[in-house]
């Protein structure tokens, strides 16, 4: 695909996986995702977390005044563990997918 032309076209879906894009004409293209597509995943994401965050302040403010002689503290032991461990496993990931970012570049600059 070297020097293709691409002006004007709809890119959207398109896999250039092992192309040689060297010289290829992108002007004018349509490529991302479209704006209803945007505004819907934005809309969802925004209710996911208010509701999660409405989820998650309930439990916690009534989890509060919870001492460990009362028959609830073990809900109150389940939910910072399961807390701690969300948090840590969300932390790997981040890591992770941040160094595998890191390595993918490096391979890249070295193959250039």
């Amino acid at each position: 695909m070297i020097g293709a032309d691409f002006s004007s076209a709809n890119i959207r879906g398109c896999d250039f996986t092992n192309a040689l894009l060297q010289d290829a004409n992108f002007n004018q293209v349509k490529a991302g995702q479209t704006l209803g597509h945007l505004v819907i995943m934005i809309m969802t994401a925004v209710v996911v977390a208010i509701a999660t965050l409405d989820a998650i302040s309930q439990i916690l403010f009534s989890l509060l005044g919870v001492t460990p002689e009362e028959l609830a503290w073990i809900y109150t032991l389940t939910f910072f563990f399961t807390l701690a461990i969300v948090t840590v496993a969300s932390a790997v990931m981040g890591i992770t997918n941040f160094y595998l970012l890191i390595i993918k570049t490096i391979n890249n600059l070295r193959q250039n």
